[in-house]
């Protein structure tokens, strides 16, 4: 007789993995009971599953295909497979954004792997399905016209069919519908920075059925023009949740850089289909209403395990992975460790520093790396599958098939003339070799090229691997007699070093091949001058290629040196006439089309636009004259060549100064895989931990130290005496105790409404945002603990009043004279020159003095032409903010925080007084941290 089995006691034991959705079945890792309800509940499921209307593109990717003679559709390229216009990244990236996100999400993939298209593709979804008849684009500058030319020409739109808005929206372009709603007559798209001027009675009840936001990352500030971006958006979308018309395409192939936190604002606006228009206005979470805090204690909290940044969070999710996940092998670990004998058990785990958390972790890992490798899995599961693909579609990769040779030239401070020197070679040998990079040829009287060389004696090693040893580890360097004073920071040849080596190792793991090249520079050469005899035989071994040349963009004008490129390429009859100026200030197109006209042209960028957005994928090529320390803007800048489209394998140079900060930047960017990694990750976290750490510095011999947060909270509650600094006589006239160090992390301090900046230079002094025909003033204190007063200087109010240009007092102020003379004169002097002047009788208040009170008639006087407010005083509170002078209780001034890796980069340069080994140090912790990281989240198991 059969035995009949009830499915309520039917066990089955599944294989390891995660849902397969290609086989749409679940493989989990454990034992369910498969019940009578998670059987109906399948059913539903699967009946929902039928019926959805996104399970299934409508559109076939070779309708997209360019047919005869017509300008519209996808012209045929190498990279695509077949006759289908759409790659097989891009119709993934459309089917899980309908599938997954329901429409309303942020199409995260890496530059170059054609987020347009897929955009574009999401939009022709939707206007097939019947879903959308209305578009609005909002779109930089910088990529205007290819999104016009993509969605008129490529996807079939219609030549000149969307209509550019170019002030506020039209009222002309809406009419009111049968349901109330204001509705536009044609598809528009407007740039970014237009868009932000828009006013939000004027956009209320406007309904676009679909609106496309590009470079959205854009958006998370939380005052000035990317809060009120945010609040119109939040406001258009209360009419399409009103509508159900929840549409809304947002593209980003940077969500964050490195800063969790500032990218809430940006989840909270998908996550609650736009949110509340009011909490994108500028005021204190308290004000906001219940469903942001709400949000954001669930994001921080939940989402991003209680970090605010990429490292933290990596740190947050091991520590919960191993105390809880693998808690009995961490107690037992703990139970028989010596080091720490308080620390027996997980529980004093807990309550132990934070220092001995980390030792503890990592020697636990190094013991069991069996455990390690599911820690690592589980931590890159946390961060690519619960942070980003929670509101976005983001593939681990771009699917570009061709390859790049990353050649990164180091030019390093000689003593002696010449290229040539006599080391220990690889055996130990003593030979002489020629650094020069022309010379080729095998030893010659018993002298090699050291490239010949090294490739003659590598032996098991790799070509880089000799080729570093050889210049640092035997003795090239030093019998070049160079030290740390000659990079001109202190630990400067370790750091170089140890960082090439961390370089090497992710070589191997990288996804494409590097080079490296170290070129000696004798005392009076020019910087320039090499660079430029090293741009030129790069543009002669490409001499029928289309070339890029890049500099950086962010430094003073001067110093961006283009223009003596221009001008030294033009002067040289060989490359004359192959030279193109990328301007974006002339048309862009007509620039971009000429580049594309000609094979040999060369490209001289002069322009920061030209790093985003344009397609010049015709070129394999980019020389980097100068490097730019901003990870985001190298990625974007090898994006425009190494991207779909390209029909070559591509090669990035880079020319270096290792005296200057693009040294240590590129060694940096190649020790993380920034360089020749093409998942995009490297980018987004290269300046993962820049906003926790902290630079503090003694106001009185202004030494420098750099801490993370943790480590300065650490040292504040236990060992507050390594806070205080007693290095010079000037640090202990209050004490043998020394100076406590104060945290100055801003560099600037700037108005939440018109924006004005009061900038700390180097010295410490805060310049005056008030411009005159000499610049900026700068602002006095009295240099006293805890003062938090800034003042306008006498003498400077003087030197811009009107009084003593052009009327009474003009040409009888002794004091004023000496000071033009000589502006390093102290007040004191002056004032001795006001009392001995002859015509101090004439000035009344008008006399020089010290301290706020000494301009107290001035601020009413009415009488400076400095453009900007009048003489002034600001009394900043416990947090440095205070009403803004120019624009009174309109706007508050506010501390500008670090939230870049390059300002936190430029800024730690900047510091000289420790000979620089505050930089180098924390420069080389901080690559050691974020090639963890690189490594780490480079287990993208994304779930397809």
């Amino acid at each position: 007789m059969a035995t009949k089995i009830s499915l309520d006691d039917v066990t089955i034991r599944f294989a390891d993995g995660a849902f397969n959705r290609a086989m749409e079945r679940t493989e989990l890792g454990d034992t369910r009971r498969y019940t009578g309800l998670v059987a109906q509940m399948n059913e539903r499921a699967e009946v929902l599953d039928r019926d959805d209307e996104f399970a299934r593109l409508s559109l076939h990717p070779s309708d997209y295909a360019q047919v005869g003679t017509s300008d519209y559709g996808i012209p045929k390229m190498r990279v695509h497979i077949g006759d289908e216009r759409l790659l097989p990244n891009q119709v993934t990236a459309t089917e899980r954004f309908l599938r997954e996100l329901r429409g309303f999400g942020l199409l995260a993939d890496v530059v170059g792997s054609g987020k347009t298209f897929e955009a574009c593709a999401v939009l022709s979804e939707l206007a097939a399905k019947g879903k959308i008849t209305s578009l609005l684009l909002i779109v930089p500058s910088q990529v205007y016209n290819t999104w016009k030319v993509v969605l008129e020409r490529r996807f079939g739109l219609g030549l000149d069919v969307l209509e550019t808005v170019e002030g506020g929206l039209p009222q002309e372009l809406l009419v009111r519908s049968e349901d109330g709603f204001l509705r536009p007559t044609k598809p528009v798209i407007v740039k970014t920075e237009d868009f932000v001027k828009w006013k939000e009675h004027d956009v209320q009840n406007v309904l676009f059925d679909a609106v496309v936001v590009d470079e959205a990352h854009n958006l998370c500030g939380e005052e000035g023009a990317e809060a009120r971006a945010m609040k119109l958006l939040s406001t258009l979308m209360q009419t399409k949740k009103r509508a159900e018309k929840t549409y809304c395409v947002l593209l980003s192939a940077t969500p964050h850089s490195g800063n969790l936190d500032r990218m809430f604002r940006l989840w909270y606006f998908v996550r609650c289909k736009g949110g509340n228009p009011t909490d994108f206005d500028e005021k204190d979470d308290s004000s906001r209403t219940e469903e942001y805090r709400a949000e954001k204690a669930h994001y921080r909290s939940r989402v991003c395990r209680d970090a605010e940044t990429v490292m933290q969070f990596i740190e947050n999710v091991r520590v919960s992975e191993v105390t809880v996940t693998h808690a009995t092998a961490f107690n037992a670990f703990l139970a028989k460790n010596q080091e720490y004998p308080k620390v027996r058990s997980i529980a004093d785990f807990r309550s132990a520093l934070i220092g001995i958390q980390k030792k503890l972790i990592a020697e636990f890992m190094r013991e069991n790396p069996d455990i390690a490798v599911k820690v690592n899995d589980a931590i890159a599961s946390a961060y690519h599958d619960g942070v980003l693909r929670s509101i976005m579609i983001r593939q681990p990769n771009n699917n570009i098939s061709k390859g790049k040779r990353i050649e990164n030239v180091y030019f390093f401070p000689s003593h002696q003339a010449g290229s040539k020197v006599r080391c220990k070679g690889l055996k130990g040998e003593q030979i002489t070799v020629d650094l020069a990079p022309e010379q080729s040829d095998k030893a010659v009287n018993g002298e090699y090229s050291l490239a010949q060389y090294v490739a003659d004696n590598q032996g098991n090693m790799s070509f880089r691997d000799a080729y570093a040893s050889l210049f640092f580890n035997n003795g090239i360097l030093a019998a070049f007699g160079l030290t740390d004073e000659d990079f001109g920071k202190a630990n400067s040849v370790s750091f170089y070093w140890r960082v090439l080596e961390m370089g090497r190792a992710a070589d191997a793991t990288g996804d494409n091949d590097m080079g490296v090249q170290f070129l000696p520079l004798s005392a009076n050469a020019s910087v320039f001058e090499a660079k430029m005899a090293q741009l030129k035989a790069l543009l002669r071994r490409h001499k029928d290629e289309r070339v890029l040349v890049f500099f950086d963009y962010d430094i003073a004008k001067s110093e961006r040196c283009y223009e003596e490129v221009l001008e030294a390429l033009k002067q040289d009859p060989e490359f004359a006439e192959r030279v193109l100026v990328g301007d974006a200030s002339k048309e862009k197109d007509k620039i971009e089309k000429a580049f594309n006209d000609r094979e040999d042209t060369v490209l001289v960028v002069t322009d920061n636009a030209f790093t985003e957005g344009a397609n010049l994928q015709k070129s394999h090529v980019i020389v980097n004259f100068q490097v730019t320390p901003n990870p985001l803007s190298m990625e974007q800048r090898i994006g425009r060549i190494f991207r779909l489209g390209q029909d070559n394998d591509v090669v990035i140079y880079s020319l270096a100064d290792m005296r200057a900060l693009e040294g240590y930047a590129l060694m940096y960017f190649t020790a993380i895989g920034l360089m020749n990694s093409n998942n995009g990750d490297a980018a987004i976290i290269a300046g993962s931990n820049n906003d926790n750490m902290v630079t503090i510095r003694c106001r009185a011999c202004k030494r420098v130290k750099l801490l993370s947060r943790e480590e300065y909270d650490e040292l504040k509650q236990n060992n507050p005496e390594d806070l205080y600094c007693n290095a010079t006589a000037a640090c202990t006239q209050s004490g043998s105790r020394g100076v406590l160090m104060e945290e100055i992390n801003s560099n600037e301090i700037k108005c939440s409404s018109c924006g004005s900046l009061i900038k700390r230079e180097n010295d410490g002094r805060y310049h005056c945002f008030t411009h005159n025909e000499s610049g900026r003033g700068v602002l006095c204190s009295t240099g006293s603990r805890g003062d938090r007063q800034l003042y306008c200087r006498k003498i400077c109010v003087i030197s811009h009043c009107k009084k003593f240009l052009e009327g009474e007092l003009a040409g009888k102020c002794r004091a004023l004279a000496k000071y033009r003379e000589n502006p390093n004169l102290d007040d004191s002097a002056l004032m001795e020159m006001c009392e001995s002047c002859p015509h101090r009788k004439l000035c009344g208040q008008c006399r020089i003095g010290d301290g706020p009170e000494a301009i107290k008639k001035c601020m009413t006087c009415g009488t400076s032409n400095c453009r900007g407010p009048a003489p002034h005083v600001i009394d900043f509170d416990e947090k440095w903010s205070a009403p803004c002078p120019k624009c009174g209780e309109m706007g508050r001034l506010m501390p500008v925080l670090a939230r870049t890796f390059e300002t936190y980069i430029r800024s730690a340069y900047e510091y000289q007084q420790d000979g620089g080994r505050a930089f180098c140090d924390n420069l080389l912790r901080e690559t050691e941290k974020v090639a963890e990281i690189k490594k780490i989240l480079s287990n993208d198991k994304v779930r397809v």
